[in-house]
């Protein structure tokens, strides 16, 4: 007769396999990772994002200018004929503006062109189709005497311009 007490051995304890087998399989689990990240290390990723776009702009005295000026302005875009024209609240007296669009994902879609004064005061400029996305605009006058920014979203024909921080 066999008593129905007696203890069993270690090895027919399921709780034993838990506390003592798991973590006896991730040591050579790890070792496997390990030697596989050494041995073949993931490529590099190309960078499409300049650096440029990353830092803050910190010479604001351009953008404190346009405010100090009062400055505001219309951007307008005929698709028909492809003019960008720019129509300026106050009187500006310059020949030229410098009119950036910069796309807001793909750099290679940025263009810059310049805008001449025409008879009735505005300022404008042919230029080929601007493609589609969305794209952020910067006006600045020559040396960069003052700036004015605004947002052209696909679609669009037109968008107020004007200082990036106004008010106080």
């Amino acid at each position: 007769m066999t008593p129905t007490n007696a203890p069993r051995p270690w090895y027919r304890e399921p709780l034993m396999w838990l506390v003592w087998g798991l973590p006896a399989l991730t040591v050579p689990a790890g070792l496997a990772t390990l030697a596989l990240a050494l041995d073949s290390p993931s490529p590099a990723v190309a960078d499409t994002v300049g650096p440029a776009r990353l830092l803050p702009t910190t010479d604001l005295a351009a953008d404190e200018a346009a405010r100090r000026l009062m400055l505001a302005g219309v951007l307008e875009v005929d698709p028909a004929s492809a003019n960008w024209r720019v129509t300026l609240a106050r009187e500006w007296r310059g020949a030229s503006l410098t009119l950036s669009l910069r796309h807001v994902t793909d750099p290679a879609r940025d263009r810059t062109m310049e805008l001449v004064r025409t008879v009735s005061g505005e300022f404008s400029a042919t230029s080929p189709e601007r493609g589609a996305g969305d794209y952020d605009i910067v006006l600045e006058a020559p040396q960069q005497a003052w700036r004015l920014v605004g947002r052209l979203d696909a679609g669009q024909a037109s968008t107020a311009l004007g200082a990036r921080f106004p008010g106080g």
